[in-house]
């Protein structure tokens, strides 16, 4: 029996049966005359990335205390663990660099922590992930960046996808004389519960989840959001409305 609670998750390195996302062409003059301003290696996708996590830091705003919440989460999070486990493959990977904290939800000390807090913590989380995300892009799609700059997005992209496991956090249900061995095993098992859901989902429509196909309605991951009866109409129209902003706030397509 284990007698200390788990304080990390270790992101699998195993081969996933469906093909990675691919970004379109584009056939407005505008957007192609940027990319030609961007090339390199992974400039578009990197690119699609940024604006992914701005589509998705507005969808749960927009959904958030609404049906939806969870399911939109758990999608976003898994396919940020794969969106980072895209990054590490192009980069010169070690596995040290898979490895994040897992949120803690109680502590050896016995301490609960607020849903409120928790709240606040994954929502600065995002907002940060996203800062660094367009910090990256730039780098990345010009083939400036540096493994340690690669390996940085993934770990962030990664802690980005551990957190949204457990959001909100009110879907978490635990007793107060539960212990914290028992509380923080099932947040690991919630995140590997996420990551085995994505990898399905890739094998459903035949592409990788990833965070850069928020970015367009159109994407696999777009089309399957927006058509699957399984989701919640307050989470489609948050998603098509978040994706229409960010797209009419850059004035591309």
């Amino acid at each position: 029996m284990r007698k200390t609670p788990p304080k990390e998750y270790i992101l699998p390195n195993h081969p996933i049966a469906a093909a990675n996302y691919v970004p379109a062409r584009t056939t407005d003059a505008l957007e192609a005359d940027r990319r030609r301003g961007v090339r390199g290696k992974n400039s578009v996708i990197m690119d699609e990335q940024a604006t992914g996590l701005q589509v998705l830091q507005l969808a749960l705003e927009n959904v958030r205390l609404n049906d939806g919440e969870v399911e939109l989460a758990r999608l976003a999070g898994g396919a940020a663990l794969l969106s980072a486990k895209y990054v590490f493959d192009n980069s010169n990977d070690e596995v040290g660099y898979r490895v994040v904290k897992l949120p803690v939800i109680k502590n050896d000390d016995g301490e609960r922590f607020s849903e409120q807090s928790f709240e606040d913590s994954m929502l600065e989380q995002l907002a940060s992930n996203t800062s660094k995300s367009y910090e990256l892009a730039t780098s990345l799609g010009n083939d400036t960046a540096t493994d340690k700059q690669r390996k940085a997005l993934g770990r962030s992209l990664m802690q980005l996808g551990v957190n949204l496991a457990l959001h909100p956090l009110n879907d978490f249900c635990y007793t107060a004389e539960e212990n914290p061995v028992s509380v923080q095993t099932r947040v690991k098992h919630s995140v590997t519960a996420m990551h085995d859901g994505a990898i399905q989902l890739a094998q459903e429509i035949g592409t990788v989840p990833s965070l850069a196909q928020f970015a367009d309605q159109v994407s696999p991951l777009g089309v399957h959001l927006m058509t699957d009866r399984r989701y919640p109409i307050t989470l489609v129209r948050s998603f098509r409305q978040a994706q229409e902003q960010v797209s009419d706030e850059q004035g591309v397509r």
